[in-house]
This record gives C-alpha cells, structure tokens and sequence, in this order.
C-alpha cells in the first residue's frame, strides 16, 4: 500500500519517461492488488517491471 500511495505522490500531474527515452507519456493509473493502481503509459506502450527500480520515472 505505501507503494502504490508513494507512487501516486510522484505521478500525479505528471508525465512519465520510460527507461532512458526522452519520449513524456501522459500518465494512465492501471489496476494492481486490492484495488489499488500503479501509473503506466496511457498510451499503452510495452515496458517490464513496476516502476519500483526505476524504470518509469515522473517528468
């Protein structure tokens, strides 16, 4: 839970880079356990991981 409610302080109102690309994603907020949700490209692109090791981070 803090997970998800730290994730939620850093993305909220942002955009997100994934990996090194320089491309800003708006920000989607998809389902993950017991109701609560992770931030992901609304666009949908393909990226592994849940953004725990740094691979989305909020711009």
């Amino acid at each position: 839970m803090q997970f998800a409610a730290a994730q939620h302080r850093l993305f909220t109102g942002m955009r997100l880079h994934i990996g090194r690309s320089d491309i800003a994603h708006q920000v989607a907020w998809v389902p993950w356990i017991n109701s609560l949700t992770l931030p992901a490209p609304a666009c949908h692109q393909g990226w592994s991981g849940l953004g725990a090791g740094g691979e989305i981070t909020p711009t």
